[in-house]
């Protein structure tokens, strides 16, 4: 009977393709798409081109479509099983107010959120001080002096002896963004501490 609704639905309303090619998904499987690399400093956990991860991203990015975090969450959760134990804070790299608003969601947050693990927590450390040109937009030149010093701490909160933060984005292209937001969090590390970044895609 659900599958007649749903039919209906999309010939009224007929869905984005990237929702139409993950609605089978389950994020249990989804997991299939783990391709661990490193872009030093970042870990990056599947590839953009891998048609079913493009398809989650934008779908996630620009569709509004719940689901597609749940799947990309179950790679974040799969990659942070093989660390070591330890207390860790996700930090998404946070939007401009102007895009924040324009979206009404930052993609990153969601799939942070989705997580399913209670000893996962999200920190929303950052925030952007200025708005800037979306990256791929821009070539890397223009990228590297685009994001230069846009972070700052959101707040004067304290971070934690010994604890692991890692700084979370959805797509990894020069890595200038993550690369910005490290620089920008590394000073005020206590000691014993870690700073990760990770892309979901790259």
């Amino acid at each position: 009977m659900l599958d007649i609704f749903t039919s209906l639905f999309d010939l009224i309303a007929p869905p984005p393709e990237p929702v139409i090619l993950l609605r089978p998904e389950k994020p249990e499987t989804f997991v299939r798409f783990i391709k661990i690399d490193q872009v030093p400093p970042v870990v990056v956990l599947a590839s953009y081109h891998t048609p079913l991860i493009h398809a989650a991203i934008t779908a996630n990015k620009f569709h509004n479509y719940p689901p597609a975090a749940k799947l990309l969450s179950a790679l974040l959760e799969k990659w942070l099983s093989t660390l070591p134990e330890k207390e860790t804070y996700l930090i998404p790299i946070p939007l401009g107010s102007k895009r924040a608003r324009e979206r009404g969601y930052n993609q990153v947050t969601r799939v942070l959120e989705s997580a399913t693990k209670q000893e996962i927590k999200v920190a929303e450390l950052l925030k952007r001080v200025r708005e800037t040109a979306p990256q791929t937009s821009l070539n890397r030149s223009e990228r590297l002096t685009n994001i230069k010093g846009v972070f700052a701490l959101k707040s004067q909160t304290e971070l934690k002896t010994n604890a692991r933060y890692i700084i979370c984005d959805d797509v990894l292209t020069t890595g200038a963004t993550l690369k910005e937001a490290r620089a920008t969090l590394v000073p005020l590390l206590p000691k014993g501490s870690e700073l990760l970044c990770v892309a979901l895609a790259h």
